[in-house]
C-alpha cells in the first residue's frame, strides 16, 4: 500500500470539501422554497422584493415565542447569512409545532379528565 503524503491529503480533503459545498449549494433554492411554504402554512408573513434586476430578497416575519418581531432574511443564492436564517427559522418553526403538539396534548388530557367526571364533580366543580 502506497504512502500518502500530506499534500496529496490535503489536495484529496480540498476536493471533498469543494463538492459537499457545491452539493449544498446545489440542494439550496429547493430547501429555501420548502421552508418558506413551511413558515407561510405556519402563519408567518412573506414579503418578496426584487433588490437588483432579477436578484430578489426573501423576508419572513413572525413574532417569537417572546412576542417579539422577528425577521430572517433569504437571496435567491445561496450565501452564509441565508443559511443561518434558514437554521434559524427552521428552529423557530420546530420550537412553534412542539408547543402546538405540547398544547393539544394539554387539551386532549384536559377533554379526557373531563370525560371521567360524574355528574356530581362536575357540578361541584361548577362545570
Amino acid at each position: 500500500m502506497a504512502r500518502v503524503t500530506a499534500a496529496e491529503r490535503r489536495a484529496v480533503e480540498n476536493a471533498e470539501r469543494q463538492a459537499e459545498a457545491h452539493a449544498l449549494a446545489a440542494s439550496y433554492p429547493n430547501r429555501l422554497l420548502t421552508l418558506l411554504a413551511r413558515a407561510c402554512a405556519d402563519g408567518m408573513e412573506l414579503t418578496v422584493s426584487e433588490l437588483f434586476p432579477e436578484v430578489f430578497e426573501f423576508v419572513v416575519s413572525y413574532n417569537d415565542r417572546w412576542g417579539d418581531r422577528t425577521e430572517r432574511k433569504f437571496l435567491q443564492s445561496a450565501n452564509f447569512s441565508s443559511y443561518e436564517a434558514m437554521d434559524e427559522l427552521t428552529w423557530a418553526l420546530d420550537v412553534r409545532e412542539e408547543e402546538r403538539r405540547e398544547e393539544e396534548r394539554k387539551a386532549s388530557l384536559r377533554l379526557n379528565a373531563l370525560a371521567k367526571l360524574t355528574k356530581e364533580e362536575r357540578e361541584e366543580l361548577g362545570l
